[in-house]
């Protein structure tokens, strides 16, 4: 068994070679900083399963990077470790064939659950990332200055409660999930919203008016 480790940052590779090791002994593990460098280093191997690790910085570069692989590879499974996964690009990345799905802030042992279960042919997502797509199923429209900016049913409830001064771990509370989901909820919320205090994000959610749903 063949697997394939690119992220572009060498200490994380260099860590999870030595646990993934540990718990795939008979396992030949590549590593690499990108698909190109991959490609060229290890040109005659076809690797089993590839863990991809990427970021929400670059989420159309994102898709294109795991059409690339699969085009190269297209028996190998893709397990993605993303940075901060997103309600936006969820259903998307699994609907190119993603097979597995976790956060970089899960546990590493949830990723040797991961690679188990993805190994027999069975698809995994990490609760965290879970909850966090299956919140993306209704969506509302909140109108900025400028132009309209999508936010999930769930992503307006908990700018909602940010906007009256909740802190996260009470939302946490309220809602019955886990701290970092609403963390995580928090970050996209800003980033739709191009805001950075509650202040802010307080001023875009104030005209009732503007909320609408789709």
């Amino acid at each position: 068994m063949t697997i394939a480790l690119i992220d572009k940052h060498p200490i994380l590779r260099t860590g999870l070679v030595f646990f993934i090791k540990d718990h795939f002994t008979e396992a030949t593990i590549l590593e690499s900083d990108s698909i190109v460098t991959f490609y060229e280093s290890y040109r005659d191997q076809k690797p089993d399963l590839i863990i991809l690790g990427i970021s929400q910085d670059s989420n159309s570069n994102n898709l294109n990077f795991i059409n690339l692989v699969k085009k190269k590879y297209p028996k190998a499974a893709i397990v993605l470790y993303d940075e901060k996964p997103g309600t936006s690009m969820g259903f998307h990345y699994l609907k190119a064939g993603v097979k597995g799905y976790l956060s970089k802030q899960n546990n590493l042992t949830e990723l040797i659950d991961c690679i188990t279960d993805v190994l027999k042919g069975k698809r995994y997502i990490c609760n965290d990332v879970l909850e966090i797509i299956l919140d993306g199923n209704f969506v509302e429209k909140i109108d900025s200055q400028e132009e309209n900016i999508s936010l999930t049913s769930r992503e307006y409830e908990i700018a909602q409660y940010l906007s009256q001064g909740m802190k996260t771990s009470l939302i946490a509370q309220t809602l019955g999930r886990k701290m970092s989901t609403i963390s995580t909820i928090k970050t996209n919320i800003f980033k739709k919203l191009e805001v950075d205090n509650i202040l802010k994000l307080r001023e875009v959610l104030l005209p009732k008016s503007s909320v609408s749903m789709r």
